[in-house]
């Protein structure tokens, strides 16, 4: 398609710069720089074979060059005496352009960091903006409109083509053209309603070795793809689109990407020849390494490491010593196997052994255990006080244990274990109860959503405490109408009746309904019970509709975790890991709420009990066998898995 008479730029761009294709577009110059603003960071949205873009330089930060302007940047030799620009080494310096009758604006240089270091290396380019008013164009349907245009030129510090990354086109410059008019909308007329009213078109500056001709047809696949992200993502700014997921909110990004770029280089090819799982060793391999570069951030920021000196050393707020970790619910192990060589000591366990257990070497073999997590509070006080000299739950001791022996565990470790719970299903909602009987920190990674009985459920959005205060609160100020009507029932138990609301209620707000019914026993499924007032029954229902999107149910998983820890006491940190999984979102608690509480371990157990019951509804001694159910422990099934 050849380009438009306005899009050319005759007579503007230097010599040698090859006009390639255009798409009309319907998008407003800021549109289009908020785009291209973006792309400076995230390369990525252009190219899957690159992590980021480090930020070199940005003359909007040089105060020397913020009052030039014309058509000719200002470096080289213009370059001012106390600019920034002149104190960078010659190789990173900003590269020289000029464009007639166009404004100078802005000049970055950016490194362009690649995902695969062991193919590409980095490559710096300089990346310059320029707008005009009235260029020397004018637009084919309107010879008196004097369109808004746009340019940005990417120019890679590479002169020799064969050294041109595999990553970026062989091309000396690419030009971004984006031409908006000025004087009318789309459709401001009845001869204009079918043409587009906006363009943006790709210039290519070739090496003179290697003219556009010789790059194709791999040079017009690149130019569609980037012409059609540009202007998905301008479009997207004219429609007002807002981010929803912030990542790099806990770590920042470079952190975390060179953290998992070496750690994907010492370990990868490694595991993935011996991979001995069904599952996809693409997906799994890469997962549990992006979550072991962040946490090995996280524990780098938050204690002292063997060989640091640690940066308040003497002051209270001294970092203290890493107290090691455990991955309950730790699966095929890989993620303790790949800490544990980093230098985190800590150890996990899971309901069944895998088969890549054995893949490891030993020292990472006799830190996975066999065992069923039992929470200590669902247990009779005898079963605790006998468990070290009976059959009754064993808390697990790394050190004496051996590889593959099954056993029981409390949930009670080293106090300030660091608790990891990735896709730990069962234990998820349990992941901040644990932390706080054992004064750790911890960190979860949700997946599938279940409740603290171990059942499937969909997660309520506020925790039963509150809904019920919230009740309390409106049934104390406004009686309902029914209720006024209601006449006394003498023979009628008021416990028996308040218990059968409350566990409609349970079914109607969590989605649950293995307690709708009292009467129904576990083993069975429980019928659907509606609530008493039929008026209100459209109101609880858990998917009724509304005018905004309801959360789904991962969303709903996470955000009671959430609130769990922060009625623990915790402040939990919220963080979209960069991570091949769908399910990518972690909870982290590392901090408190306030001054940290000393509280004994049995008043910490009572609090846990307490909340539980009331979460649950149920008594310990249901609640127990429920879970005990659910592991297969009484059954003799083999356990499911957590």
């Amino acid at each position: 398609m050849e380009p438009r008479p306005e899009l050319l730029l005759e007579g503007s761009l230097p010599d040698n710069w090859t006009p390639t294709s255009w798409m009309p577009v319907t998008f407003q110059a800021q549109h289009f720089a908020r785009c291209m603003q973006n792309l400076l960071r995230n390369p990525n949205l252009t190219s899957t074979h690159l992590f980021r873009a480090d930020i070199l330089y940005d003359s909007d930060s040089d105060k020397a060059v913020l009052s030039c302007g014309g058509d000719l940047t200002p470096y080289g030799d213009q370059t001012p005496q106390d600019s920034l620009a002149r104190h960078m080494k010659a190789g990173l310096r900003p590269k020289t352009l000029r464009v007639k009758d166009f404004q100078w604006q802005r000049t970055v240089v950016r490194e362009l960091i690649p995902r695969n270091r062991q193919l590409d290396k980095p490559m710096v380019q300089t990346v310059h903006m320029f707008t005009s008013q009235s260029p020397n164009i004018t637009s084919s349907r309107d010879k008196t409109d004097r369109p808004r245009t746009s340019l940005v030129f990417y120019l890679p510090h590479v002169d020799d083509p064969e050294a041109m990354p595999f990553y970026h086109p062989t091309l000396q410059g690419i030009c971004f053209v984006h031409v908006a008019s000025t004087s009318c909308s789309s459709a401001s007329t009845p001869a204009h309603q079918n043409s587009p009213w906006g363009a943006m078109a790709i210039h290519v500056l070739a090496y003179p070795s290697q003219p556009p001709s010789s790059l194709e047809p791999k040079l017009t696949r690149i130019i569609l793809s980037l012409l059609t992200t540009i202007s998905k993502h301008s479009h997207g700014a004219q429609e007002g689109y807002e981010k929803r997921v912030q990542h790099d909110v806990v770590i920042p990004q470079k952190r975390f990407q060179e953290r998992y770029a070496r750690l994907k280089e010492r370990y990868a090819k490694e595991i993935c020849q011996g991979w001995r799982e069904v599952t996809d060793p693409g997906k799994h391999v890469f997962e549990d390494l992006g979550i072991a570069a962040f946490l090995s951030e996280v524990w780098e920021e938050m204690y002292e490491l063997d060989g640091e000196e640690g940066e308040n050393a003497g002051d209270e707020g001294r970092k203290g010593r890493f107290p090691g970790f455990v991955d309950i619910g730790c699966g095929n192990g890989l993620l303790v196997h790949i800490l544990r060589q980093e230098g985190f000591e800590g150890w996990g366990f899971d309901v069944r052994k895998r088969k890549s257990w054995a893949m490891y070497p030993e020292a990472t073999r006799e830190m996975l255990k066999v065992a069923t997590l039992v929470p200590e509070v669902l247990l009779p006080a005898s079963s605790v006080s006998d468990r070290s000299v009976s059959n009754g739950v064993t808390a697990i001791d790394p050190s004496t244990n051996g590889p593959g022996e099954k056993t029981q565990h409390s949930g009670i470790f080293q106090p300030g274990t660091f608790i990891v719970s990735n896709h730990a299903d069962e234990l998820t909602a349990w992941t901040p109860l644990l932390a706080y009987l054992n004064d750790s920190p911890w960190i979860a990674i949700p997946c599938c959503s279940h409740d603290l009985g171990g059942q499937r459920f969909r997660a309520p959005k506020t925790l039963r405490t509150t809904r019920d205060q919230r009740d309390d609160k409106q049934e104390a100020s406004e009686p309902t109408e029914q209720d006024e009507r209601q006449p006394p029932a003498a023979n009628r138990d008021d416990d028996d009746d308040d218990d059968v609301s409350i566990r409609a209620r349970q079914a109607a707000e969590t989605g649950s309904l293995r307690h709708a019914d009292p009467t129904t026993s576990l083993d069975e499924p429980s019928p659907q019970t509606s609530p008493r007032d039929p008026d209100k029954v459209e109101d609880q229902m858990p998917h009724r509709p509304s005018k905004s999107k309801p959360p789904s149910a991962y969303a709903s998983l996470c955000n009671y975790v959430s609130l769990i820890a922060v009625e623990l006491g915790y402040e939990p940190e919220v963080e979209m890991l960069r991570i091949p999984s769908t399910r990518n979102t972690c909870v982290l608690g590392r901090g408190v709420k306030g001054e940290k509480r000393v509280e004994d371990i049995e008043r910490r157990k009572e609090a846990v009990k307490r909340f539980v019951e009331m979460e649950t509804r149920m008594p310990v001694e249901e609640l127990r066998r429920a879970w005990l159910l659910r592991a297969g422990m009484i059954s003799g099934k083999q356990g499911e898995g957590h």
